[in-house]
């Protein structure tokens, strides 16, 4: 024998539900920050490496300042689509940004934890 289940309009004004709504609401925003939260760190590692790395080959190959242009054109080049922010002008950036602080090894590790201004009253606002 097959039970039917009827749906039934849900009374908004039920506490179970308004309790549930308000910790769905609660689990939205909060993931919400830590996807942003993660995205920045990511992002900041990923700018920290790129300024990393261009210091050390100009250092280890003798390499000049139109090694930063040459590998702008390059990466819009071979990442068609997926480059924004590699300009020659931000990969200067990157490169000042790491030259600034590799002396404080553990001021990465705090940047990266910044939400960067990822309050819950702007997340998801359209």
């Amino acid at each position: 024998m097959t039970k039917k289940f009827e749906l039934t309009e849900l009374n908004i004004e039920n506490k179970h539900y308004s309790a549930f709504l308000k910790a769905a609401q609660s689990k939205i925003i909060s993931t919400r920050i830590s996807i942003a939260k993660a995205a920045c760190k990511a992002q900041i590692e990923l700018y920290w490496w790129f300024g990393e790395q261009i210091v050390k080959a100009q250092e280890q190959h003798g390499w000049g300042k139109s090694v930063v242009e040459q590998l702008s054109l390059d990466l819009k080049r071979g990442l068609k689509g997926v480059t924004a922010g590699f300009s020659a002008r931000n990969l200067w950036f990157m490169r000042s940004f790491y030259l600034e602080y590799k002396d404080y090894p553990n001021l990465q590790q705090v940047v990266a934890e910044i939400p960067w201004g990822a309050k819950s009253s702007h997340i998801g606002a359209s």
